[in-house]
């Protein structure tokens, strides 16, 4: 007799077990001996013998345990949210999902702004969500403005007028980033006190 097979996924690892019951039978009971639902399930059929589940309190115990384990790895899959701010605590920022790899700049504009060059990541607008009365936003050019506190005078922010992204300054935010210095812009104006990083040089027309 084929056994129905269901795949449990939790984005960073699985379970497969077999069951005899049928699917919506099988969900319904991990449901009731969980307490959050299931993220995924995959069916397939399967003629050979698989390690069976057969609804028991164990195996029941068994699933619950497997779900809890790694739990905050696996709720940082579902969403990975990015906290951040200034300097004296007035403006602070939530960021969802993944973010983009650093990129460094050197221009006249972000030396002057930060007092050295600037390494920023960067998310869409609409997955940023900005707290603070402190903060102002200054038009640096005709294409594009800089935010930040009016307080402390730190720098958090770049965004051009026309692009749904916003650019997030690397070092304002709380803790490990998880992220890397991928590439440069604008190594003809960086400051002749500093060496270069070793990463490529992009034009700014690949960035969005």
């Amino acid at each position: 007799m084929a056994l129905l097979l269901s795949r449990i996924e939790f984005g960073v690892w699985s379970e497969v077990v077999g069951h005899e019951q049928p699917l919506h039978l099988v969900i319904g009971a991990h449901r009731r001996g969980m307490s959050e639902p299931v993220l995924r399930v995959k069916t397939a059929i399967a003629s050979k013998t698989t390690p069976r589940c057969r609804n028991s309190d164990a195996g029941l115990r068994y699933h619950r345990a497997l779900w809890m384990r790694d739990n905050a790895v696996r709720r940082c899959w579902v969403e990975r949210i990015t906290r951040g701010g200034c300097l004296c605590g007035g403006v602070s920022y939530e960021l969802h999902g993944d973010l983009r790899p650093v990129v460094a700049c050197h221009c006249n504009q972000c030396r002057k702004a930060s007092g050295h060059y600037v390494a920023a990541t960067q998310v869409e607008q609409s997955r940023a969500t900005i707290k603070g009365d402190t903060l102002r936003w200054f038009k640096s050019s005709e294409h594009a403005e800089r935010g930040f506190c009016s307080v402390c005078g730190g720098n958090l922010f770049w965004r051009r007028f026309d692009s749904p992204f916003i650019s997030v300054w690397a070092g304002t935010i709380d803790g490990r980033t998880g992220l890397k210095m991928e590439s440069q812009l604008y190594p003809e104006s960086a400051g002749d006190y500093y060496d270069l990083p070793a990463v490529r040089v992009i034009p700014q027309s690949e960035l969005d």
